[in-house]
């Protein structure tokens, strides 16, 4: 796998757009980020994920056909289409099909997945951009992580992309790579930019989770457990690294603080139903979860805006939306408290249907 990374150039495309939010019809696009889950499932059992907190109550659900077509009847209101939730797109049986529809939607199509998968050949024409969310960039703690899951075969999944967009001459899909920057991976963040540079990204993301529903996941959170002055100077040596790699770094700030934006973008889960984001809406039975902040746990109960009747029509949330979340609102509130419960309990209190 190695040599075929090795053997391929390694130039950047000439054309480097902001990846989701560049213009299409706006007229008709006015949301930014249409993010859809499609299935619940995964192949993988990652420590950190809400999956293994929560296992005894996960629904392992998929969405219908039925309930895509619903949805992609209002595609067009959105410039991007965004396949991720909280399950491995690639599983589900008509992934292809729905990966069709969403592109004759006119919508860019944007795929997450975690690379066990080797992606389809046939399907990478239609994709606008393929994240993968690495978590770990070396094989020792991928494996240990995973048992029976090799980490070469993700680096060669990736490497197929990048071969095939070569043999091609096409620029798409652009590649975005993702790693968690924590307590215990941030002394290996040289070594996973580096090893990343060899796909090609468009971009390269170190992110900085900040959503824990177990204590132990937040006892290995940055902040708060390195001094920021640290953080600050381990921050520009990464970008520096980036710089002479030709790599395009993205330094994601602690997700503690809300970063949804309802104006732009929407989750749809496998119901066909609306939430803020696949943070507030977790495909559990008894749909309250809890989540740790600095220490404390806070009990929180799934914003699910669906009814028994089947799915809104976005329209109506578009509407809805519009007149009670000004950008000023959406910035966050004086006092601070723009946290994640507080914006949703805003939501859940004001838009009634």
């Amino acid at each position: 796998m190695n040599s075929m990374a090795q053997l391929l150039p390694l130039e950047k495309p000439k054309e480097r757009p902001y990846l989701l939010r560049k213009p299409l019809d706006a007229e008709v696009r006015r949301g930014n980020v249409l993010e859809l889950e499609i299935t619940t499932r995964c192949n993988l059992r990652c420590p950190p994920c809400v999956r293994i907190a929560f296992e005894d109550t996960w629904i392992e659900a998929e969405m219908t056909r039925k309930r895509f077509d619903h949805v992609m009847q209002h595609a067009k209101r959105f410039q991007t289409i965004y396949f991720r939730g909280w399950g491995e797109p690639l599983l589900h049986p008509k992934f292809k099909e729905m990966v069709r529809a969403a592109h004759g939607t006119g919508a860019r199509v944007v795929v997450s997945t975690n690379g066990v998968s080797l992606f389809p050949d046939e399907l990478l024409p239609y994709i606008h951009l393929l994240e993968y969310r690495m978590g770990c960039g070396d094989a020792r703690v991928y494996e240990n992580q995973h048992p029976g899951r090799r980490f070469n075969q993700i680096l060669f999944n990736i490497a197929a992309v990048r071969h095939w967009k070569y043999t091609h001459s096409s620029e798409r899909p652009l590649l975005r790579l993702q790693f968690t920057k924590n307590r215990f991976t941030i002394s290996r963040m040289q070594q996973y930019i580096e090893m990343a540079s060899q796909f090609n990204p468009v971009q390269v993301q170190l992110t900085q989770p900040g959503f824990h529903v177990r204590s132990i996941d937040e006892e290995g959170a940055l902040i708060g457990r390195v001094p920021e002055e640290e953080l600050v100077r381990i921050d520009e040596e990464l970008i520096g690294i980036a710089r002479e790699v030709n790599v395009d770094l993205v330094l994601h700030e602690n997700e503690s603080h809300c970063l949804f934006n309802p104006l732009e973008h929407i989750f749809v889960n496998w119901k066909a139903q609306i939430s803020p984001c696949r943070f507030t809406l977790l495909p559990l039975v008894n749909q309250h979860f809890s989540v740790y902040r600095k220490g404390k746990e806070q009990i929180f109960k799934c914003v699910d805006l669906g009814n028994n009747r089947g799915p809104f029509d976005f329209s109506k949330w578009h509407l809805k939306v519009r007149n009670l979340f000004t950008p000023s609102i959406i910035q966050g509130r004086s006092d601070g408290q723009n946290t994640l419960p507080h914006i949703c309990a805003a939501l859940c209190s004001h838009v009634q249907f």
